[in-house]
């Protein structure tokens, strides 16, 4: 076949692409639309802006229609650190009464992939996966929140026990002070005590939950563990840094899978 017809049949095919690119940008903005007003048949739930992770003050709804991604973005910030899926659905269970189906998180950051545009971002944060500090390769069940500083979005060899020790002490914070108003308080402070069962010198006795004894053992723990981390992780966020803003989201390009790769490198590359 010459070379000028060839040329002449891929043209087409791509303008056809970048016009189904189009249409599929204008349904998301619809849909968000649709979320908006399905949200507005909730209970608001005011937040005190000094609890959350550098944002600005907000309504959270907590109406049994509300959006799973909204779930799950909102747990992370009261976490305020990476979670794996598991911990995100066992949180999000006890805090908001909303158990997310452990197949519902790949669509879910399929959906975040595909609607990303790196410069033209309509979205003030994205859902985005931990990155490894040597590589910046995707974690696939480890999931952050854009807005988070990129250093605590990766993870050095060192941050396992950084994340363990964090997640532990903030849980212990969360299951005292929603006592009251959790969905579920009492699978709260089991979900605490879960974390707190590996750390030095805790014994667990049922029934009895030490909150504030686990979340001191917790945070003398990430005294001696935190530093040298830190450091680990901030050089690693600095070689990220002049890479592209959805390698920094969703780590290196050969991590990415399917049509939502090749979509999200054309507009890289465009």
């Amino acid at each position: 076949m010459p070379a000028s017809n060839h040329k002449n049949r891929v043209q087409p095919a791509q303008s056809r692409r970048e016009e189904l690119l189009r249409m599929k940008s204008q349904l998301e903005d619809l849909l968000s639309g649709v979320e908006a007003q399905i949200r507005e048949t909730g209970t608001p739930e005011m937040v005190d802006p000094k609890e959350s992770s550098g944002r600005a003050h907000e309504i959270r709804w907590t109406g049994s229609k509300r959006p799973v991604r909204e779930l799950v973005l909102d747990s992370l910030d009261e976490l305020g650190w990476p979670a794996y899926t598991r911990e995100i659905t066992q949180y999000s269970a006890a805090r908001f009464g909303r158990e997310i189906a452990a197949t519902r998180y790949g669509s879910l950051m399929k959906d975040e992939m595909q609607a990303f545009r790196p410069g033209t971002s309509r979205r003030p944060v994205w859902l985005c996966f931990a990155l490894t500090s040597d590589r910046h390769q995707a974690i696939k069940r480890l999931l952050c929140r854009s807005d988070w500083p990129l250093d605590r979005r990766i993870l050095a060899p060192t941050s396992g026990l950084v994340q363990y020790l964090n997640l532990t002490a903030r849980l212990c914070e969360l299951a005292a002070k929603f006592e009251s108003s959790a969905a579920d308080p009492q699978m709260l402070r089991i979900i605490a005590a879960d974390h707190a069962r590996d750390l030095p010198g805790v014994r667990l006795i049922k029934g009895k939950f030490d909150l504030e004894g686990w979340r001191s053992v917790a945070l003398e723990q990430l005294r001696d563990a935190a530093e040298r981390d830190e450091v680990a992780r901030k050089a690693s966020a600095e070689r990220l840094e002049a890479r592209s803003e959805l390698y920094q989201l969703f780590g290196m390009p050969d991590l990415h899978e399917g049509p939502a790769t090749e979509a999200n490198e054309q507009r890289v590359g465009s």
